[in-house]
Formats: C-alpha cells, structure tokens, sequence
C-alpha cells in the first residue's frame, strides 16, 4: 500500500486517452466528454489471495493538468491556478473494487461519499480493456511482494499428450499475467487459447475456447482465421449464443485480435525447442520408470543413465528425477 510513504508520484492526465496507471498506483482518466477520474490503487493484506485492487478515486475535470499522490493523498495541478491544490478530502471519494482477472470494477457502497457514483465509473468501465488490466495485474503482484511474470517459458511445461499436428494452449508452455476471466451468471468463463507450435507449420488458424475452471465445464470455442478473418463457432452447451456473445466481449476487451497474432508468433517461437524438450521429458519419464524398478539397486552418479542417451546419470536424467 502506498499510504504512509514520503516519496511523490506525479502522473500527467492526458484527455482524453486510456487510463494511465502509474508503478506506484496513481490512476487518472479523462473521458472524451471531459470529466474523468483520478486516485489510487491499492490491495488488502499481502497475505490476502483475492485478486482485487482497490481504487480510492475523486472526479476531475478537463481544467486539470496533473495529479500528485502524496502519503495516500490526491492532489492536483490545474489550468485555472496553475499550482497544487489541497488534497480532496474524504467527502468526495469514490471507492470501487476491481477484479483484475475478469476486469469486473464494483462500486464499494460503505466507503463511497458521492451518490452518482456509478454514472462517474461507466466511463473508466468501458475503458478497461486487457492492456490496462495487465497493468493492473503487475501493481497487483508489486504490491503484494510477489516476483514479475517473466516473458520466458515455463520451466517445465505441461505437454501432456501432445503429438505433431496438434495445437497446445498458450498457457500451457508460457507463464500467463492473469486469467482472462468473462462472468455469465455464477460461472466465469476463461480463456484457453490454443495455437500451434510446429514453427514449419503455415497454418493461421489460432482457437480461443471458453471454459469454466471451477468444474472444467467448457462453453465452446472461436476459431479464428489470422490470415482471412473469418471467425467459426463450436458449442459445447445447448445456448448457441453463449460462445459468440463470450467472443463478442474478448475482441471489445482486447481491441480486436493483435494479441491472437502476438501469441501464435510466440508460440511458433517456442517451438523452436519443442521437441528437444519433449525429448528430454521423455527420457525424464524413461529414467524415472527405471528408479521406481530398481528401487533397491542404487544407480551412481557416475554411471550411464537408464534413459539410454549414453550420458552419465549425474549429467542427465539425475537432476530431473532426484527429490
């Protein structure tokens, strides 16, 4: 939480554009009408595993230039006195609650001072789109003293059964910031975009399916064409309205669909190591076998390794299998 430190931070408002969100958690937001919002964002307890940021926000308006946060107060600069102006008091806030998975932003009743709170929060709840929301995640993980998410593949990706010709999903083999999340009634409906890895593969077609992780129940995909745009339709319920209406709100998050190229060109990357790392798990897999039989023959370290490559153990399948 930022309340409590010394330290400034400015953020210039820039109407009327996206939000901006600084690394220490100051928000502003100018609508095109030219009224917006500017605040702060914070987390509960670090120990606290929901995903919400808390947003302690007050209106502004287009005479406004710059916003300061100082000790958990808002401040401004504007047009009309060109200086800062006293922190906004209490009375004025507006005190909201977003999920960062799902980009549901709610309006926190007990602590908001302003009655047309909603009316004022329509603006930046259109404008969340998933740019914003990752932004949102990283503070989330900043403030929570959790490490960044880092662009390199998983250590040990998950393959499971995959085979040659076949697509595997995104975050099978790559860390993801957060879970794409769209709610319909109780049931919250993730992505699981699937592309394939073979980079001597031409194909363009990228699969975005819709499943409810709670009970793996599976709404259906949209399968997209990158190269002609077409869009097509699977359904795994008898609603065939769900998954359009599911894809409908994906391509209005994401602004359309450059992160479906960004991620198939991701995955044509790491498929440059594909198969020597399906082969090291395979021969992870043979050598373990080879443990759990000889339980009560011990292999040394400097003996050839039961997977068969011709490497000593200690330079093979050792550090994979050993606790």
């Amino acid at each position: 939480m930022l309340d409590g430190r010394k330290r400034m931070s400015r953020i210039k408002v820039h109407p009327p554009r996206r939000p901006k969100l600084s690394k220490d958690g100051a928000l502003t937001f100018m609508s095109p009408s030219g009224c917006g919002l500017a605040g702060l964002a914070k987390v509960l307890t670090p120990s606290c595993p929901c995903r919400d940021i808390l947003l302690d926000m007050v209106p502004i308006d287009f005479r406004v230039q710059s916003v300061a946060v100082t000790k958990g107060k808002v401040s401004f600069t504007t047009n009309r006195l060109g200086g800062l102006e006293p922190a906004v008091g209490s009375d004025s806030w507006i005190a909201a609650r977003l999920d960062v998975d799902t980009g549901e932003l709610r309006v926190e009743p007990k602590r908001t001072r302003l009655p047309d709170a909603e009316t004022l929060l329509a603006p930046l709840r259109d404008a969340l789109d998933g740019e914003l929301l990752d932004d949102f995640a990283r503070l989330w993980r900043r403030l929570k003293g959790q490490p960044a998410v880092s662009d390199e593949p998983l250590r040990d990706p998950d393959f499971g059964v995959w085979e040659p010709g076949q697509t595997l999903a995104f975050g099978q083999v790559l860390k993801e910031l957060r879970a794409d999340g769209y709610p319909v009634g109780e049931r919250i409906y993730e992505v699981v975009d699937l592309c394939c890895p073979d980079p001597e593969c031409d194909c363009r077609e990228v699969t975005v399916a819709f499943v409810d992780p709670a009970d793996g129940s599976d709404a259906g995909a949209a399968t997209v064409d990158l190269k002609k745009g077409d869009v097509s339709f699977s359904h795994e319920t008898d609603d065939e309205a769900l998954v359009p209406g599911l894809w409908e709100r994906y391509v209005f998050r994401h602004r359309g669909i450059p992160l479906l190229f960004e991620r198939r060109e991701r995955m044509k990357e790491f498929g440059e190591t594909l198969f020597e790392r399906l082969e090291q798990q395979r021969r992870a897999d043979v050598a373990s076998r080879a443990v759990a039989g000889r339980a009560k023959v011990k292999i040394g370290r400097n003996e050839p390794c039961p997977c068969g490559s011709g490497k000593k153990y200690k330079k093979c399948c050792l550090p994979r299998v050993a606790p």
